[in-house]
């Protein structure tokens, strides 16, 4: 997987050469929506096998650290560890996709696409793969399965290539998702009393206000009016696929803004959960 990764890094040109090609020939909804498959699907799915397989190894090192514990629980520790691994490498490519002014997804911004914000789109699909096929095991809750599909969706169509320079800026939304299971982490090994604790706690608020609510909406509605001029002047490589964008594109930022409001009122209670409170308290 790191290997692939590598050689994508350091030899991406032919890759980005072939989806400049694909994006001239699709044409209808279904070619549009399965061209990103055809042309990047393998490399999606050795990210996915990669995301997998730092699940597995890390399933593995808890099981051998905590055998009687692990017995008969479904443990989502390595989950989170696999969010945090993506939400770093996430955040570091779109950083430095930004940071090329010269790319050509500042040059154009719908159809533009940069060797590194190419990397960033095959490991970030990759991930979110593996994201749904673990949210429907763990049978997580319909926001969760909302996001996972979403993301997909979306994310997997910016390789047709497409908005590959809002791509990076909707990537940096992980900026909060380390702050969040390093929570979890000390909610599990009943630490919330720490400062580590609330740290933790006040800049997952604050990364996830800043970067979803303040940047990410007034850059929603920037990519919101990119896309609606180009469906109206019917320039669009499909409108079908344009007006799925805006209902996902939509619909996770309203789900964002959700879940800020739980995350405020959790931490107007106190910043630990309920139970966990009530755990510390008889011990």
């Amino acid at each position: 997987f790191f290997f692939f990764l590598l050689n994508e890094f350091f030899s991406p040109s032919s890759h980005v050469a072939r989806l400049s090609q694909g994006q001239m020939e699709a044409k209808s909804f279904f070619e549009v929506l399965v061209q990103p498959w055809i042309l990047q699907g393998k490399n999606v799915v050795f990210a996915a096998l990669g995301w997998t397989l730092v699940q597995v190894v890390v399933t593995l090192v808890i099981r051998g650290v905590e055998k009687e514990k692990f017995k008969g629980k479904k443990d989502d520790r390595p989950i989170r560890v696999c969010a945090m691994l993506h939400a770093l490498v996430a955040c570091f490519l779109a950083l430095k996709a930004l940071s090329e002014t010269d790319s050509a997804i500042y040059a154009d911004r719908i159809n533009g696409v940069s060797p590194t914000s190419h990397l960033l789109h095959i490991c970030s699909v990759g991930y979110f793969l593996w994201d749904v096929i673990v949210v429907l095991l763990y049978q997580e809750s319909f926001g969760f399965l909302l996001h996972a599909v979403g993301c997909l969706f979306m994310f997997s169509n910016c390789l047709y290539p497409y908005i590959q320079f809002y791509g990076c800026i909707f990537l940096l939304y992980e900026l909060s998702t380390p702050f969040l299971h390093i929570r979890g982490f000390l909610i599990d090994l009943k630490r919330t009393d720490t400062a580590l604790f609330k740290f933790s706690q006040l800049m997952f608020a604050l990364t996830f206000f800043v970067v979803r609510i303040a940047v990410g909406w007034p850059t929603l509605l920037w990519w919101v009016s990119d896309l609606w001029g180009q469906y109206q002047a019917g320039t669009a490589h499909s409108g079908e696929i344009v007006l799925v964008y805006l209902f996902f594109g939509l619909s996770l930022n309203v789900l964002n803004i959700y879940w800020f409001f739980q995350i405020t009122r959790r931490a107007l209670r106190g910043g630990a959960p309920q139970k966990e409170k009530e755990k510390q308290r008889s011990d």
